[in-house]
């Protein structure tokens, strides 16, 4: 009794810490993320934001009503609305001859540029791992039995006899100590 006890709380507890590790995973990943994301918008650079936001994307399921947020266009010309603090900003668009002069002409530029290159490969790449580990767990529970499915007569038999209080003996596999009757 107390063995069956004993072993029933040690799956419990495997079944719970496995689901905490990747749970845990997943909030890091998409934790860091979101700040990457923020510190983007903060600095201007909303090119990079949106790779950190793509990310972000990937690591949370999508909500049953979504917001949806439409651009700005008036008389057929779309725009794109900054912060108060960019205004007065000069803006480049990315690959124009611009930003390109400008990363080409400037050494830090271009180190902080491959910095921010790895930093989100490295991100891209835990995304990845996170969302593959689920999948492979995921397809693991589907492909392995439960333990219990030999069991299908024990636990209809068991159900059985809870319902008929124990006093309608529907099937010999029923245990009277375990019935609740008064």
């Amino acid at each position: 009794m107390k063995a069956t006890g004993f072993f029933s709380l040690f799956l419990i507890l495997a079944l719970f810490s496995g689901c905490a590790t990747t749970a845990a995973k997943r909030a890091s990943a998409l934790s860091k993320v979101v700040y990457a994301e923020d510190s983007a918008i903060r600095a201007g650079r909303f090119d990079v934001a949106k790779a950190y936001s793509a990310q972000a994307t990937r690591l949370v399921s999508p909500p049953k009503k979504r917001i949806v947020v439409k651009p700005v266009v008036s008389q057929g010309k779309k725009y794109v609305v900054l912060p108060i603090e960019f205004s007065g900003t000069p803006a480049l668009a990315i690959g124009s001859p611009a930003l390109n002069t400008l990363v080409a002409s400037d050494r830090a530029l271009q180190g902080q540029m491959r910095a921010e290159d790895k930093a989100l490969a490295q991100v891209t790449r835990e995304t990845d791992k996170v969302i593959t580990s689920e999948a492979m767990d995921a397809a693991k529970q589907e492909a392995r039995p439960s333990f219990w499915h030999k069991f299908t007569f024990f636990r209809y038999s068991l159900s059985l006899g809870w319902i008929g209080n124990c006093r309608v003996r529907v099937l010999p596999s029923v245990d009277s100590s375990l019935c609740f009757s008064g």
